[in-house]
């Protein structure tokens, strides 16, 4: 069982590793809980990441709903709510990345 477990936070590890190396994207999670999902090569010569960090609020909807903080590329107010409010009505995670990378690129 144990080794097991290993070999699948391996092979995790792996395909996390491969995703960050092939889509420019990642996952953490901050010490306080949060998500930090991070973008990198949205410009051509651009190795640094760009960072959007959210939570999920569980305390005012049991579902949770999910709430933007803050991100490293300067959204305006507005588009980043817009982001959240659709989200939070589709769940739909991987359109928000899509669209938060276009948005990231807007800015740049």
């Amino acid at each position: 069982m144990f080794f097991q477990l290993e070999d699948q936070k391996k092979e995790l590890t792996e395909f996390a590793k491969r995703i960050e190396d092939e889509c420019g994207l990642k996952f953490d999670i901050s010490n306080n809980g949060t998500y930090i999902i991070s973008l990198k090569g949205l410009t051509k010569n651009d190795d640094e990441y760009k960072t959007c960090e959210i939570t999920i609020d569980t305390t005012t909807v049991s579902k949770g709903e999910y709430k933007v903080l803050r991100t490293s590329a300067g959204l305006e107010e507005d588009t980043l709510r817009e982001m959240e409010q659709c989200l939070n009505e589709t769940s739909d995670l991987a359109g928000f990345i899509a669209t938060l990378r276009k948005n990231f690129k807007g800015v740049l």
